[in-house]
């Protein structure tokens, strides 16, 4: 069982039910069916519950797996919307239903499980597709295949059930990476056919799928073999291994940082990360410590360009800008994955120095998961231990990034 599977708030349902109103009603409205503007569903919700601060904070409560690959760089929940995923949508921002969206809220009566049913089916469909493509010895085999090929069900669905769902609108849901599997759909044009591109994504995990439940049941699967503690070690302390980091990155020529990665906020954060911990409270002082030693590591700003496409123009925090500028050095595809693996585990710190500060359910559910990811159980009671394993399990992963930059670099090993 994953987030997804939870019971949710009567207000979180609403949000859904808001999200869904303009595809069940336009038949009747008489207009194209499309899925609604974030101005539309917050305005409505606020007015439907006044107390309500924001509609944001609804949006965000909803549940959400953390997927991608080893870093765990996306997020997969009951909603889309345009724009970046990590944060909330604008007002002219559409928003949407993912699959897992459409069978929570047939849960709840509404019609919108046999549509759940029929999009996954075409991902189990495509899946087996991909799968069926013969091997060619001599160059990656691909294929282009007409989206139409796999949604005859969908239409012969929205005539029985009075609602209208086109193609376009299937290609918005199962395309951009807004489902956990993920397909690619060209969509460029809106004069041009639509085309399934085979052979692009590892979809071999839903190959057969077919339907809502049989797809839920394959993300538990592969959530499931993903939800190993990492093993990351180092035979250096946490200390000495940023230390190591530090003076390898000063010597990369694509670095401008300056020669130190590490600078104390404060004496205390300093001191802390050296202090004996016995105590609950002592734990979440460290916590809070360490990340706030992480948080002002001395890393390069991100280029404008880049700031401007990715981060709103917004400078990111410490740990954003050295995964941007990881991202962006000349490295093979593995090696840069094997970095961003390292730090999702870094950023687990995060998630746990937030819990005693914010009592959320979201925030709780991602400190559980933050505890299973760094090898920790639900509920620590050794503190003492508990320190100790996140100290070597961030040292392992900050040793991961040590190794990945110098391979690049092609440096010699440090004494």
């Amino acid at each position: 069982m994953t987030v997804l599977d939870e019971p949710l708030a009567s207000v979180q349902l609403e949000l859904l039910d808001l999200i869904w109103e303009p595809i069940g009603s336009a038949v009747n409205r008489g207009h194209d069916p499309d899925w609604p503007v974030w101005d539309f569903v917050r305005r409505s919700l606020l007015s439907r519950y006044p107390t309500l601060e924001t509609a944001e904070e609804v949006l965000s409560s909803i549940p959400a797996l953390a997927w991608g690959g080893p870093s765990r760089s996306r997020r997969y929940g009951l909603v889309w919307h345009e724009g970046h995923i990590a944060m909330s949508p604008g007002k002219e921002n559409r928003v949407g239903l993912t699959i897992a969206g459409l069978a929570m809220l047939a849960r709840s009566g509404r019609n919108t499980g046999p549509l759940a049913d029929a999009l996954a089916a075409i991902i189990g469909t495509v899946a087996a597709a991909d799968e069926a493509l013969s091997p060619d010895p001599f160059e990656v085999v691909q294929a282009d295949v007409p989206l139409s090929d796999y949604t005859a069900s969908v239409a012969t669905l929205s005539r029985e059930q009075g609602y209208g769902f086109p193609d376009r609108l299937i290609a918005d849901g199962l395309g951009n990476g807004r489902e956990y599997a993920l397909i690619a759909i060209n969509q460029i044009g809106r004069l041009l056919p639509l085309q399934v591109l085979l052979g692009r994504q590892s979809l071999r995990p839903f190959r057969y799928v077919r339907n809502a439940d049989d797809y839920l049941t394959c993300i538990d699967t592969v959530e499931d073999s993903q939800r190993e503690p990492v093993h990351y070690s180092s035979p250096l302390t946490l200390v000495q291994t940023l230390d190591y980091l530090g003076y390898v990155l000063a010597a990369d020529p694509q670095w401008f940082g300056g020669p130190r990665l590490t600078v104390a906020p404060d004496l205390q954060s300093a001191a802390s990360l050296g202090m004996p911990v016995t105590t609950r409270s002592e734990y979440e002082s460290a916590l809070s410590a360490l990340w706030n030693v992480l948080a002002q590591l001395n890393v390069p700003a991100v280029p404008k360009d880049i700031l401007a496409a990715r981060f709103h123009g917004k400078q990111p925090g410490s740990i954003g800008r050295l995964q941007s500028w990881l991202e962006t050095r000349d490295a093979d595809p593995a090696s840069r994955e094997r970095c961003m693996a390292a730090l999702a585990t870094v950023r687990q710190v995060g998630r746990l120095r937030t819990e005693p500060q914010h009592g959320s359910p979201q925030v709780r559910r991602q400190a559980v998961e933050a505890r299973r990811r760094l090898g920790l159980p639900d509920v620590v009671h050794d503190y003492e231990a508990a320190w100790s394993r996140t100290l070597d399990v961030l040292a392992g992963a900050f040793n991961v990034i040590r190794e990945e930059v110098q391979g690049v670099a092609g440096l010699s090993a440090v004494d």
